[in-house]
């Protein structure tokens, strides 16, 4: 029989060396970790990482010893116990998990980095995921949703049914298994921003970027133009075709000035009104959109004094009032 997870009776000192990383869900950070290490060994450690005696079948390395011969395996805080190890810390304050499983220790890891702070968009995503399916495990139904996710997906790829319906019956049956282990009401659901809409968005990163191309979601968070913009991550996950997706994250890669709309036009994708094939002119257009990107807000606002004299003849400049006006609700 399981028991409850408890934590020990006494705040634990550890030596960094001590603890054995098991594969983490979150992305890692080496600068905030640099910066959280730099911080404790200044003002001290307020916050103290969890650990968990290890699980002999499990947290075992290739030789078979289990995790690596160190008495200690993290369960939360990567960050503060890889800081402690790049400046020397002679050790780091821990609480002990006692009583837990790995579903339990993937759980509060997942409901520690949703809640501690506003995340980037695909880590976000990732722990979204994990805890999605920390519930369905909640439940004992794991098994019996993957089979019916992955019974849709080959429907996906075969045509019978597009990737937007697939993506909200994962988000409806993510979302009432959620509801149904943790027993949140939409309004708190929506507080915790993981209202249905939150999970599409999380769930259609997972499934268009974060699945398909591990090896290359570190390198895309970090990009300085896209990885913190969801509205950049959508252009490429609104991609159909996986080719197409690993096409621009590679562009991305190389240029770190370049924009999701850039990308596109430089791998030869037209434009999302766009259904036929790249038109010549498309670089044209995609070097104003990541010339765009490049500015500032005040260099922007700076610059939209010159377009009206660009625009030339008064029916291009009729054309963009128009335009204006639409996005604007006609307000003004």
């Amino acid at each position: 029989m399981n028991s409850t997870p408890t934590f020990g009776e006494a705040l634990l000192r550890i030596a960094p060396t001590d603890i054995f990383i098991p594969k983490r869900l979150g992305l890692y950070f080496p600068d905030k970790a640099a910066a959280l290490g730099r911080l404790m060994a200044a003002h001290g450690q307020r916050t103290p990482i969890t650990v968990r005696a290890p699980l002999l079948v499990s947290d075992q390395d290739k030789n078979g010893v289990p995790h690596e011969g160190k008495p200690w395996v993290l369960v939360t805080g990567m960050h503060r116990l890889n800081g402690a190890i790049i400046v020397d810390l002679p050790h780091v304050f821990a609480l002990e998990r006692r009583h837990a499983t790995e579903a339990d220790a993937l759980d509060e890891e997942a409901s520690e980095n949703l809640d501690r702070r506003e995340q980037p968009p695909l880590e976000k995503a990732i722990f979204i995921h994990a805890t999605c399916e920390a519930a369905k495990a909640r439940l004992g139904d794991a098994s019996q949703q993957s089979l019916a996710a992955r019974a849709r997906w080959d429907r996906v790829k075969s045509g019978a049914i597009r990737v937007d319906q697939a993506l909200q019956d994962d988000v409806n049956d993510a979302s009432d298994t959620m509801s149904l282990a943790y027993g949140w009401a939409d309004s708190v659901a929506e507080a915790f921003g993981r209202d249905k809409r939150s999970i599409h968005r999380a769930l259609k990163l997972h499934r268009m970027i974060i699945e398909p191309f591990p090896e290359m979601v570190q390198a895309l968070s970090d990009h300085p133009v896209v990885g913190s913009n969801a509205a950049q991550l959508k252009v490429i996950a609104d991609l159909p075709g996986e080719n197409q997706r690993r096409a621009v994250i590679e562009a991305l890669r190389a240029d770190p000035e370049l924009s999701a709309e850039g990308a596109r036009v430089q791998v030869g994708i037209a434009g999302a009104a766009k259904t036929g094939p790249a038109q010549p002119y498309d670089k044209f257009t995609g070097q104003i959109s990541t010339g765009w990107g490049r500015l500032s807000v005040p260099q922007r606002r700076e610059f939209i004094a010159r377009i009206p004299a660009m625009l030339g003849s008064d029916d291009m400049k009729r054309r963009l009032r128009d335009l204006l006006n639409e996005e604007l609700g006609d307000a003004g």
